[in-house]
């Protein structure tokens, strides 16, 4: 099985590399859906975490077959391009997790990134300075990204994740949430896969093989864990969207409903105002012209017509303003 592994390295090297490319990819897809929730912000980290890992996962591939065909000083700054991205995809990994913390902790460690990133750089260049072969201070660099960058990464990855079941729990339900605490804890697993298990340096054979199976086999797997995790918890956007419709459409519901009770109610006291007028005229029929109750019969019928008009064009009937209303309360008061 061993030797199986070995001839086909770079193939099993590909499929990892798929592994997450697909978690780039779902990342990406949601990222631009409109979400109040905080965990639809920092996807794009999560984005550029599994699409830059998997270009340095498929550098093992294509390098190699390149490396007959380019002069080796290409070949040399490819295999420093492959380092360079895996590194980038470390630190995106560790901010993507760093953003789905509390807001007082996330504002703490938003330098972490940044901090070790410059520190394994450091180390980089320290020994590309003291090893004149190249492919051992890649071997080192590797390692050294690997563990000051890859597994804190993963770690505060799942810890970012658990700290969202609070805010998905009453969108998506318990099972939603038990998807997350998978996602959560498959992004653990990813972490130590891509941070334990380091090529060899030197003499030392490395921790890249287990149980039989190179590093490869257990970062795919992990990987494929995460990305079928991270599908269904992501299904809590669709959720959402599909909360947010029902609830515009039962708005619009009750809308029309107060609507047409308004309408409704207009229209009685129409009739009633009606019925008041005719009393009001059998009244003024019996009084001079310059009776009060001949001014307030025209009052009542310019209401009336501002009524109805109103309600013909599904208006606001406008209110009359309070200090004219109360000076007709005290003439009429007063005749």
């Amino acid at each position: 099985m061993v030797t199986v592994f070995e001839t086909n390295r770079a193939i099993v090297a590909s499929v990892s590399g798929q592994a997450f490319f697909i978690i780039g990819l779902l990342a990406a897809w949601e990222f631009r859906r409109y979400s109040r929730l905080p965990l639809a912000r920092p996807l794009w980290m999560l984005a550029a975490f599994g699409f830059q890992y998997a270009l340095a996962e498929w550098g093992q591939l294509f390098i190699p077959i390149q490396a007959s065909y380019l002069p080796d000083a290409l070949t040399q700054t490819l295999w420093l391009l492959r380092l360079a991205l895996m590194a980038a995809a470390f630190g995106a990994l560790i901010q993507f997790g760093i953003e789905l913390l509390p807001p007082r902790s996330r504002s703490r460690l938003r330098a972490v990134p940044p901090v070790l990133f410059a520190a394994w750089i450091g180390l980089a260049l320290g020994g590309g300075g003291t090893l004149w072969d190249l492919g051992l201070t890649l071997a080192m660099s590797e390692a050294q990204a690997r563990v000051l960058l890859a597994l804190p990464g993963g770690l505060i990855c799942a810890l970012g994740l658990f700290f969202q079941e609070r805010y998905l729990l009453p969108v998506g339900g318990p099972g939603l949430a038990r998807w997350l605490r998978a996602a959560a804890g498959s992004a653990a697993l990813s972490g130590l896969t891509l941070g334990l298990m380091v090529p060899p340096i030197g003499p030392w054979a490395g921790t890249e093989w287990l149980l039989g199976a190179p590093a490869e086999v257990w970062r795919a797997l992990a990987g494929l864990l995460f990305a079928l995790s991270l599908a269904r918890t992501l299904a809590v956007f669709q959720l959402e969207q599909d909360r947010s419709l029902e609830e515009a459409e039962h708005r619009v519901i009750a809308a029309q409903a107060r609507e047409r009770l308004g309408r409704e109610l207009s229209d009685n006291v129409v009739q009633h105002l009606y019925a008041v007028g005719l009393l009001l005229e059998e009244v003024a029929s019996r009084e001079p012209a310059d009776h009060q109750v001949h001014r307030g019969l025209a009052e009542l019928d310019t209401s009336m017509s501002t009524l109805q008009h109103f309600i013909q064009d599904g208006e606001t009937v406008p209110s009359m303003p309070l200090n004219e209303a109360e000076q007709r309360a005290g003439e009429g008061a007063r005749a």
